[in-house]
């Protein structure tokens, strides 16, 4: 897919290049010329939305679904998401032994998982991953990855209550900001290649 953005918008620049030179050097129609300047490189950003649009949905669908084997990189996500609750329950347990008096429920929300022993040991293997699902539950309060957890792992909220797991707010902003963006695309392209047909006409 990336790949593919990059050929359209390589296309499209020489579109544009070519129609430019053309009505400088060439008698040709403005027609032909709106042709090669306008509605060629407006088809290929077209065409990029649309395929960047069909592949956001068919990735939030796998977001959604509980399978946790719907795509390797999702199965990657449970499995540092299993490693950051492993290291943090050891975490809780060895505060507990040091403090007894704590409860479980005043511990867990008082000792994000960075605070614990063994973190920067884990981002050796799990960088990527725990920085990506910290900011997912920062920026969208979710616990949890493929299934809901009872408390998140990197940060504190002071609201109780069950979390979303935080594969369905991934999903989430693929079903939004990205659509929106996809959809203003498209709509300034059929205006563009609109507005490049009128103009041809005179």
């Amino acid at each position: 897919m990336g790949f593919g953005a990059l050929y359209a918008t390589i296309v499209a620049l020489v579109s544009v290049s070519l129609g430019q030179l053309v009505v400088t050097r060439t008698a040709v129609s403005r027609r032909s010329a709106v042709v090669m300047s306008v509605v060629l490189p407006v088809a290929c950003f077209l065409i990029v939305a649309m395929t960047y649009k069909s592949a956001a949905e068919d990735l939030k669908n796998r977001l959604w679904d509980r399978d946790c084997h719907s795509t390797p990189s999702k199965y990657r996500l449970e499995e540092a998401w299993q490693a950051a609750n492993t290291l943090h329950r050891q975490c809780l347990q060895d505060r507990a032994a040091r403090v007894p008096e704590a409860s479980s429920e005043e511990l867990a929300a008082s000792l994000p998982l960075y605070q614990c022993d063994g973190y920067a040991e884990g981002l050796a293997t799990w960088k990527n991953d725990w920085e990506y699902l910290a900011s997912l539950e920062g920026d969208h309060h979710c616990a949890g990855w493929c299934e809901s957890a009872p408390a998140p792992l990197w940060h504190v909220f002071r609201s109780a209550g069950s979390k979303e797991r935080c594969s369905l707010a991934a999903g989430d902003v693929l079903g939004g900001p990205v659509y929106r963006t996809t959809a203003q695309i498209k709509i300034y392209c059929i205006l563009v290649a609109v507005l490049g047909f009128l103009l041809s006409l005179y």
